[in-house]
């Protein structure tokens, strides 16, 4: 059991992050993979990034109906379950400086509960919630305490550090949470062969800290992303849940007549995958290998609101149809 140590650090809420300035970029290649858990292999997007690997118990998909508080349409999306001691692990591509997105939840919050392991499983340092705390262990419970999580609604958590500065902001559901100085490198990645990085599943120096929840995104990045990113993020929350990934801003869509009774003509300026949704985020059809112009028969379709969403390497572009 660990010994509960309350942290003295300056708490930022709200807007006052953002407006403590700039981020400054580096000019070397930027690297940012996202993990949707609605099949398996959890395999990056893009698909260059490290395989995101299930440790114990994991059940996919997993069909869930978003409560109203946390999305108000109540889609219906999938994810995937990690059982108590189950998490999942991947081959970290930063040490020191990077960004952390989470969307997740637990079943259960009582006890220290592992969120992010950077020791691959040698040191119980890390990143947990304890109670419904956010806590950074050894140092202790940071922000808002109580009432940081609980067990009904999906929570959007962004973890950035900075290497030349060991700055860490906190941020959760795009608003600034708390911000922290890690001076003594706690959260940061090893060197090989322990640069691996594990998601709730707890060390083996301090064991079984960890329970039962449901996850439905991951992106890890090499780079510090700015207050704006992170809030833009958190604005299409609901949206990339029910299955929808990065933006792909190279990609010319087009669709047409919309709205329509029957056939469209969908227009993409390379080759992609065309996936139809439904308001609830159930896939209704697809069509795979699209390039330039294609009629698509929706004939069979229920008039309503769809999404259609076109997909190549590099993310997605999406838009809305309505069928008379």
């Amino acid at each position: 059991m660990k010994k509960i140590n309350q942290l003295s650090a300056v708490v930022l809420i709200g807007a006052a992050l953002m407006l403590s300035g700039s981020v400054m970029f580096s000019t070397f290649a930027q690297n940012s993979y996202t993990y949707l858990f609605t099949s398996t292999p959890f395999t990056a997007i893009p698909s260059s990034g490290p395989v995101m690997q299930p440790i114990g118990t994991t059940t996919t998909p997993v069909f869930v109906t978003m409560p109203a508080s946390t999305c108000p349409g109540m889609p219906v999306v999938k994810l995937t379950h990690f059982d108590v001691h189950s998490g999942f692990k991947a081959k970290a591509f930063f040490t020191g400086t990077y960004s952390i997105e989470m969307i997740f939840k637990f079943d259960q919050l009582t006890g220290y509960n592992r969120i992010i392991d950077f020791s691959n499983s040698l040191s119980d340092n890390g990143i947990y919630t304890l109670d419904d705390c956010f806590n950074l262990y050894p140092d202790g419970d940071v922000g808002l305490c109580p009432g940081a999580f609980d067990t009904t609604n999906y929570k959007q958590l962004v973890i950035t550090r900075d290497n030349s500065t060991g700055q860490m902001n906190i941020y959760l559901n795009g608003t600034a949470f708390v911000n922290y100085h890690d001076s003594t490198n706690y959260y940061v990645i090893g060197a090989a062969p322990n640069d691996s990085i594990k998601f709730f599943k707890d060390d083996l120096d301090v064991p079984d800290e960890d329970w039962s929840g449901n996850v439905a995104l991951i992106r890890m990045c090499d780079f510090v992303l700015n207050p704006a990113q992170i809030n833009s993020s958190y604005n299409d929350f609901c949206t990339r849940i029910s299955g929808i990934q990065e933006v792909d801003n190279t990609l010319e869509f087009n669709l047409y007549p919309n709205p329509s009774a029957d056939n469209i003509t969908i227009e993409t300026s390379q080759k992609t995958n065309i996936e139809i949704q439904n308001v609830e985020g159930r896939t209704v059809k697809t069509i795979n290998n699209v390039e330039k112009a294609t009629i698509v028969d929706l004939s069979e379709l229920s008039g309503g609101v769809y999404f259609i969403k076109a997909i190549t390497e590099k993310g997605i572009s999406v838009k809305k149809f309505i069928k008379e």
